[in-house]
């Protein structure tokens, strides 16, 4: 069995969560958020090329007449599902914003937030994965810390996103 960190400690208790929570089932929804996020951009892409190339398509090669005809003057059946299409494309891009913006929040962490921001944009957030051993030599880490490091950068993504920037963006959606 694992022993906590030092680190894990204190991130624990800068969230107020209680020394009975489940930091494996908080880690494990964290990497399962961010292993879907490069898909997610990758289909946020092509639907967004291909709302790009239909507009472009209908408005006679001009895009701002295709979207006003989808928007206003296509058949209701055609109108829906280029609303629906649209609100797919928003709702991926939120969860990007949501997911950078978290990112981003970690470099800050006091406590080895560079190292935790690394680890996280090269497992999780690079075009490209990378493999066990092209990580430990992009970070300059041995790997039994690494996975230790890993494991406290997820549970701080994990604080962050749920405990900080969702709550924060229901707050701003909801003025």
């Amino acid at each position: 069995m694992r022993t906590e960190s030092a680190v894990e400690r204190k991130i624990l208790k800068i969230s107020s969560l209680s020394s009975t929570t489940d930091k494996n089932l908080i880690i494990s929804r964290a990497r399962s958020v961010l292993g879907i996020y490069r898909d997610v951009v990758w289909a946020t892409k092509r639907k967004a090329t291909d709302l790009k190339t239909e507009a472009f398509a209908r408005g006679s090669q001009d895009i701002e007449t295709g979207l006003v005809y989808l928007s206003d003057f296509a058949p209701i059946d055609e109108q829906k599902d280029f609303e629906d299409r649209v609100n797919g494309l928003f709702k991926n891009k939120w969860f990007v914003f949501l997911m950078e913006n978290t990112l981003e929040s970690i470099k800050e962490y006091p406590e080895y937030g560079t190292l935790y921001y690394n680890i996280l944009w090269l497992s999780y957030f690079d075009n490209e994965p990378h493999k066990e051993q092209e990580l430990l030599s992009k970070l300059s880490i041995e790997r039994s810390a690494f996975y230790g490091r890993k494991r406290e950068a997820l549970l701080l993504f994990a604080i962050q996103l749920w405990g900080v920037e969702i709550p924060q963006l229901r707050n701003d959606i909801r003025r």
